[in-house]
């Protein structure tokens, strides 16, 4: 019987009721299998490593765009540098390096700007803030009386806000 690589061997002891289990490893037919199995684990392990280089290029991107995902990483590493590397390690490697932006200073206004302006592109139209808080304390000042329809539509008209009421 085989097991992975290994053959299992049954035997009866002199003990008739006792199995016992011999485990024989498989040997290697030659030296090249061998040395082809090496070589197949390093070309993996190269795959899968992120040399200072990589992680230099993956750095400018971030700056590039501060929203990049794993996917984008992936494909611009194989159309930039011709490399092919594990989406576990291209997102390991992005959190990290945003984690280490975040906290020293390196290209951190580049950085923040970045993360500023496509969150004021992306967001703006969606989310609600300070001042729009404000707008609408003040309409609220000038009539208590107002609905939360004419509060959306004139914070609409004033700002371009599109929000959804929800009662």
């Amino acid at each position: 019987m085989y097991v992975g690589n290994m053959k299992i061997k049954n035997r009866k002891s002199n003990d008739s009721s006792k199995v016992v289990k011999r485990k024989y490893t498989a040997k290697t037919s030659s030296k090249a299998n061998l040395k082809s199995k090496n070589n197949t684990f390093k070309k993996s392990k190269n795959n899968n490593e992120l040399n200072d280089k990589k992680i230099s290029f993956l750095r400018a991107l971030i700056v590039e765009n501060s929203f990049i995902d794993s996917n984008e990483a992936k494909d611009r590493l194989r159309r930039d540098m011709n490399l092919t590397v594990s989406m576990s390690i291209i997102k390991e490697n992005l959190k990290k390096l945003k984690k280490e932006m975040l906290s020293n200073n390196t290209d951190l206004d580049t950085y923040k700007q970045n993360l500023i302006t496509k969150g004021a592109q992306t967001n703006y139209q969606s989310r609600l803030t300070y001042t729009h808080i404000e707008s609408l304390k003040k309409y609220l000042e000038e009539n208590d009386s107002m609905d939360h329809i004419e509060a959306r539509n004139r914070l609409q008209e004033e700002t371009g806000l599109d929000v959804r009421i929800q009662t």
